[in-house]
């Protein structure tokens, strides 16, 4: 047994060890699990506006498509639209290099349809669509299958 005036002390640092312990602990989960509340938000928050651009320039396709006095300015916008696409993609989605650089030559041919769109608006249409989803089909695999690194994600 142990003495009657070691036990009151004993139980005393006993109990403000797993106070420390516990503190230390849920602040631990507490901090990893913000960290990974941020990350899903920055995920949703970069795809969401890889996604609106993606949508813009179709949007701006299919604009000059009825109205070919707005090639320059749709011309214009698509750039902007694709020199965002870059530097997300730059910036939070290094492993995309590639699909980037293919999507962005996609997208200088079909800006060079435009010039021509009268006689090619059906090609230019189908081809604007097919590099749109084969960029996010590759994006989303790779997002779903958790092979894509992503460079903020990284703790």
């Amino acid at each position: 047994m142990l003495e009657p005036t070691i036990t009151p002390l004993l139980s005393a640092l006993i109990g403000g060890l797993l106070t420390i312990v516990g503190g230390i602990a849920a602040n631990y989960y507490l901090t990893s699990r913000t960290i990974r509340t941020e990350k899903r938000k920055e995920f949703r928050d970069f795809f969401e506006e890889i996604s609106k651009c993606a949508y813009d320039i179709q949007i701006c396709f299919a604009r000059t498509l009825l109205n070919k006095n707005n090639i320059h300015d749709e011309a214009i916008k698509i750039s902007e639209l694709e020199s965002r696409i870059v530097i997300l993609q730059m910036l939070h989605a290094p492993s995309l290099e590639h699909d980037c650089i293919t999507f962005s030559d996609d997208l200088k041919i079909m800006m060079g349809f435009l010039d021509e769109y009268c006689e090619k608006s059906y090609i230019l249409k189908r081809h604007s669509d097919n590099c749109v989803s084969v960029f996010f089909k590759k994006l989303c695999d790779g997002c779903h299958n958790g092979t894509l690194p992503l460079r903020s994600w990284h703790a």
